[in-house]
């Protein structure tokens, strides 16, 4: 931790009833061997003990304080606080390894070329987006938002969090951010997933996708993000709509499937006469779903 005017890296940790989890995961920022950064926690309206949770480390990190304004808001809060060349996140649930922000910044100083790098994370398939890797992130999933750590000067270029989405802001910022910047991995799990009772972005079972629906219909209609991928609007909308319909199928939510293919038939009429087959007679089968779903990873 420095007290330096502009540090390196500014560490933000936006927090909503973190009292159970919150002590652990500040103490892991700031025994971080790499000394020249900043710590903001943003309290997003707790109701819980989290602000007492945090007197033990009161002049050593910053706390910024808040009504209930959601996750995108809070963390744009800490931002337009922060001063660091370098952003990292992290949860009031996960943990650092001691070197990560030392890796971290060492691989953006040595690569210039690169906007965000990453780490793995425990508990995690470890992706590894690196360079161009717009369409990889898109048709695989996003990055645990605490193994990130970005550019300031790539938000000056793409924007901060949309704060009109609940959740998934973090994977809308990490789309926006690749297809216009390169990406970098450091392939270690340098942190340590952990779950808690009361998340930041609590959620029911169907708005991940509803979510993921407004990123992928805005990011898709860029004329720029389709000549990246090579590939139509309809295309990948349907495909996406499709990976949704086999999963409510499989984890055994069919009620859920009728809307999707109504919006499906939108982007493809046949593939939704197909989709809609499969889940009458609840074929689940991967093999079969893989002849309609083309590009997303089911």
């Amino acid at each position: 931790m420095t007290n330096k005017p502009n540090p390196a890296v500014s560490v933000i940790l936006p927090v909503y009833n973190g009292a159970a989890s919150i002590a652990e995961a500040v103490g892991s920022v700031l025994n971080q061997t790499f000394p020249d950064f900043e710590l903001i926690v943003v309290d997003d309206g707790s109701t819980d003990g989290t602000q007492k949770a945090l007197i033990p480390f009161k002049s050593r990190l910053t706390v910024l304080r808040t009504d209930p304004i959601g996750y995108g808001a809070a963390i744009n809060a800490a931002l337009r606080y922060s001063r660091g060349r370098y952003i990292a996140f992290i949860t009031s649930e996960d943990l650092w390894e001691p070197s990560k922000l030392a890796q971290q910044v060492a691989f953006l100083d040595e690569h210039p070329d690169a906007a965000l790098v990453y780490t793995h994370a425990t508990g995690t398939k470890p992706p590894r987006y690196e360079g161009d890797a717009f369409r990889d992130l898109l048709l695989h999933g996003g990055l645990v938002h605490s193994t990130v750590m970005l550019r300031r000067l790539a938000l000056e270029v793409v924007g901060t969090f949309d704060e009109s989405l609940p959740a998934l802001a973090d994977y809308d910022l990490q789309l926006r951010i690749a297809r216009k910047f390169n990406l970098g991995c450091v392939p270690q799990a340098l942190v340590k997933q952990r779950h808690h009772a009361e998340p930041f972005n609590a959620y029911t079972y169907d708005e991940p996708y509803q979510h993921r629906f407004k990123i992928y219909d805005r990011l898709l209609s860029e004329p720029t993000s389709l000549q990246t991928l090579g590939l139509a609007k309809k295309t990948l909308m349907a495909d996406f709509i499709l990976k949704y319909i086999y999963l409510n199928l499989r984890e055994h939510h069919p009620e859920f499937t009728r809307r999707k293919i109504a919006e499906l038939h939108h982007y493809s009429p046949w593939r939704a006469r197909f989709a809609h087959f499969l889940v009458r007679f609840r074929i689940t089968s991967p093999f079969v779903w893989r002849h309609v779903i083309k590009y997303f990873e089911i």
